[in-house]
């Protein structure tokens, strides 16, 4: 009987992971030469302000970023993509970081529907 438990438990939480719905912020980024460890604060500091927003509205986590190539990414999911977006639209309109770019919303994991905002300028 406990191995037939943890068994369902184990394939309820894969399911509730695999269905877990994602927020992509992509930005155009460069760290200028000397001052790297200083512009990716910018970047960290941004992350700080859409996990509080996130953790306000509990709307999921945010998982971590990739600077490189002229680009950084953003990644956060939860179990509502919309309601996640909701909950951080107002930090990313404000960031002088993401004014020239753009939020994929994926309705559901990798490879599943999604729809694209562009942010700031590109508005």
């Amino acid at each position: 009987m406990i191995r037939i438990s943890a068994f369902i438990f184990a394939l309820l939480i894969s399911t509730v992971v695999s269905a877990e719905e994602a927020v992509i912020v992509v930005f155009p980024f460069e760290t200028s030469q000397g001052s790297g460890t200083a512009s990716l604060e910018r970047v960290f500091l941004l992350e700080d302000e859409l996990e509080k927003a996130i953790r306000n509205a509990k709307a999921g986590e945010l998982d971590g970023n990739e600077v490189g190539q002229g680009v950084a990414v953003i990644y956060m999911y939860g179990p509502s993509a919309s309601v996640l977006y909701g909950a951080i639209r107002s930090v990313l309109e404000k960031s002088s970081l993401t004014q020239e770019g753009y939020v994929r919303v994926r309705f559901g994991p990798p490879g599943s529907k999604e729809n694209r905002y562009k942010l700031g300028n590109n508005s």
